[in-house]
């Protein structure tokens, strides 16, 4: 939005800084929501991120069945890491484990 000059701040610093301006995008645009699938999901996920994505997503789903279902409905490899994935891949995964289980949990 705008500079602001280092002789603001005490003690002046030798970088320059500036004031941002942001704006959320609609809901459409940004997918799921607070306190839904995708939240749970996500904190799941990247609580133990260095796991593959069938046992992650196995312990939300109940089982390695319906996680290995979801994935691939979801277009995601299996042993795909959540670090790999996009956000509409995780959109994608969200609705899928949808399927297979009522969200908001509670993401252990």
């Amino acid at each position: 939005a705008r500079r602001v000059g280092s002789d603001v701040f005490w003690p002046r610093p030798r970088v320059e800084s500036a004031v941002l301006r942001a704006a959320l995008r609609p809901d459409t645009e940004r997918g799921l929501g607070m306190g839904t699938g995708l939240d749970v999901l996500l904190g799941h996920c990247f609580g133990q991120r260095r796991k593959a994505l069938l046992g992650l997503v196995a312990g939300l789903v109940g089982g390695r069945e319906p996680a290995s279902q979801a994935l691939a409905q979801a277009g995601i490899d299996a042993d795909a890491r959540p670090e790999d994935l996009s956000r509409a891949a995780f959109v994608r995964l969200s609705e899928a484990c949808g399927r297979y289980v009522q969200f908001p949990l509670q993401s252990s």
